[in-house]
């Protein structure tokens, strides 16, 4: 008598993916990080978070903190010490790089391996060895370049990011500094890239500025 055997195949099916963007349970979600919370950044894609966290003001170690979203819950994926006092940050507009003012320190980091935690993220920095109050970061529209003011230096530095790309760093990686009045902090670019505000204590005793602005309401 012949018997025949015959495979019987099974259809094994691969776990999905994590959903980045599944809602969440509850309409706000907590995530206890530990120290002063700064800046959030979340990439394009919605399914990681990067987080500043300043120096506490008693001293102490300042950090980034890496979240990942998914299935509609936000978890801490890793945490990396950082010099200085992380404050402000700023995510490349073609998500890769991410640059981070640090009180005396500009730190650049290879996103794919802040996600990935594989390698040494950090490509490059600038540090000045002084408190020169490096706290927000801006990238240009093309990514050619970043802007980040330094508090008490009245300057702020312009950062070219194919020099950074090409390994320079510290003064190597500047185009230069653009003069500015006492204490600027805050920094934006237009719509079309061609103006760039920034905001300021004082203005630069060359300027020649008036004292008081008119008023508003102020007759021609």
């Amino acid at each position: 008598m012949l018997r025949l055997f015959l495979p019987v195949l099974f259809a094994f099916r691969a776990p999905a993916p994590p959903d980045c963007n599944a809602p969440a349970r509850e309409s706000v979600v907590h995530v206890a990080i530990d120290g002063n919370p700064f800046e959030p950044l979340p990439t394009p894609d919605g399914c990681w978070i990067f987080l500043t966290v300043a120096r506490p003001a008693a001293g102490g170690q300042g950090k980034l903190v890496v979240l990942r979203r998914a299935d509609g819950s936000v978890k801490v994926e890793r945490t990396i010490p950082v010099e200085g006092n992380p404050t402000g940050a700023a995510l490349s507009h073609d998500g890769k790089t991410l640059v981070i003012a640090s009180g005396a320190n500009v730190l650049f980091y290879d996103v794919a391996k802040l996600t990935s935690g594989k390698g040494n993220a950090r490509i490059a920095d600038i540090t000045t060895g002084e408190a020169v109050g490096f706290i927000y970061a801006i990238f240009s529209p093309d990514d050619k370049f970043a802007f980040v003011p330094a508090e008490r230096a009245f300057a702020i530095a312009v950062v070219s990011m194919e020099k950074v790309r090409a390994g320079k760093t510290g003064d190597a990686a500047l185009v230069g500094k653009v003069p500015h009045g006492n204490a600027p902090v805050g920094v934006a670019l237009s719509n079309d890239g061609r103006t760039l505000y920034s905001t300021a204590q004082a203005q630069a005793p060359g300027w020649n500025w008036a004292d008081a602005c008119k008023a508003e309401t102020a007759p021609e």
